[in-house]
């Protein structure tokens, strides 16, 4: 007969279930977001306040146990025996928390008496409060030498403690507690209940450096408009119109009643545009580019709580409000860039062609290939407002990589 799980020893454990560090994977962000919404079914949104993902899987660029961790927060009222029986039919078992006051409660899932099995989840499910691992998780996520260090300490802790999962998870304890403390002094110890800025919590894929860097951008969700043209013209303004007036609309949907169950507050992020040439235009490979042969994807991302549903919804609700045709032309989809290259523009439009050379330079020295001549651009500057030598853009393409990089 096959041993309880919670009865096995440390060692025991140890040994079952080493300590295995994999470099960050893009994925764990899509396997929070597919697992989230098969814990709402479960345990039903009535339930819930917020639903995070939290540990080293939600910092992007940083090695981790591959393992997904998930804040659970439910209402005081919820009965969390139920909480156990619903969270116990998809698939986790129970692992009690004595030592913690309740709720407390600690599920896994991806375990069996002959190790791992299949994708490993972790539930903290607890009452709403001001959690520790929020504050860490998005102190990371800002600081990018800070995450570094701390993924550098796991190595070595793993390779130290690779069958000794208590010592390696109180090894980790003084960092991550003093990086807690800094994070909470120099944002004054407030709630971390907050607006969620992407010049923030995203500063890596939308703030870079003047250099290029090498990057692997996770999936993202985007309402999305295709078209055609010189954006110098009269019409391309339209086009952006109508992905703002979505974003918005997104933005303000608590003021309607129309916000789903999951939502907060958020910084209405940058325009994106992905760039191309028209097929007759890449045969004549004039020296001098005719921007009426443009053809573009413009785009604005969208907060995770924006489900397919959702977005329909809202671009019905903005047809009725403020009807536009070009409303009919608009997408809602899901984009993975993966590895690239990036860097930030300073200057004219015009002037791009020298970063891009950098930046192509850049692949040569890294032994890796750019895919195609279409790129990304997102404009962190409004053009009406700033001098063209003031304009600051974040140019990105895609990368093929050899082995050799």
């Amino acid at each position: 007969m096959a041993k309880d799980l919670n009865k096995l020893s440390p060692d025991e454990l140890g040994n079952l279930f080493p300590i295995i560090i994999t470099e960050y994977n893009p994925d764990w962000k899509n396997l929070f977001i597919s697992e989230k919404e098969t814990i709402k079914k479960a345990v039903g949104v009535r339930n819930l306040i917020r639903v995070e993902h939290i540990g080293s899987t939600a910092i992007p660029g940083i090695c981790a146990k591959p393992t997904i961790d998930i804040l659970l927060e439910i209402k005081d009222n919820t009965d969390t025996e139920s909480i156990i029986t619903d969270l116990k039919n998809i698939g986790y078992f129970f692992t009690p928390k004595p030592e913690n006051p309740p709720p407390h409660m600690m599920f896994m899932k991806g375990y069996s008496n002959n190790g791992f099995t299949g994708q490993a989840f972790h539930v903290h499910v607890r009452y709403k409060g001001d959690w520790d691992e929020l504050v860490f998780r998005d102190y990371l996520i800002q600081n990018y030498k800070t995450a570094q260090e701390y993924g550098k300490l796991k190595l070595r802790l793993a390779a130290e403690y690779t069958n000794d999962r208590e010592k390696y998870t109180n090894n980790k304890s003084d960092f991550i507690t003093s990086i807690t403390k800094m994070a909470r002094k120099e944002t004054k110890n407030k709630i971390y209940d907050m607006k969620q800025d992407w010049r923030k919590t995203d500063r890596k894929f939308y703030l870079p450096g003047t250099e290029p860097e090498l990057i692997k951008i996770p999936s993202f969700r985007f309402f999305t408009i295709e078209g055609n043209g010189d954006p110098n013209d009269k019409f391309f303004a339209d086009y952006i119109g109508v992905l703002y007036s979505l974003s918005y609309a997104v933005k303000m949907s608590p003021k309607i009643g129309s916000a789903p169950k999951d939502y907060f507050d958020f910084t209405v992020y940058p325009l994106e545009g992905l760039w191309d040439i028209s097929e007759e235009a890449k045969l004549k490979m004039a020296e001098k580019l005719d921007k009426k042969s443009l053809i573009f994807n413009l785009m604005i991302r969208q907060p995770e709580f924006v489900t397919e549903a959702f977005a329909l919804e809202t671009i019905e609700r903005t047809k009725k409000k403020k009807p536009h045709p070009l409303l009919e032309k608009i997408k809602f989809c899901t984009i993975e860039d993966s590895d690239c290259i990036q860097m930030m523009h300073l200057g004219s439009y015009d002037n791009e062609p020298a970063s891009f050379k950098k930046m192509e330079d850049f692949c040569g020295e890294i032994n890796v290939f750019r895919e195609s001549k279409r790129h990304r651009e997102i404009y962190l500057s409004d053009a009406r407002k700033v001098s063209p030598d003031k304009l600051k853009t974040v140019l990105r393409f895609k990368i093929i990589k050899t082995d050799k990089a």
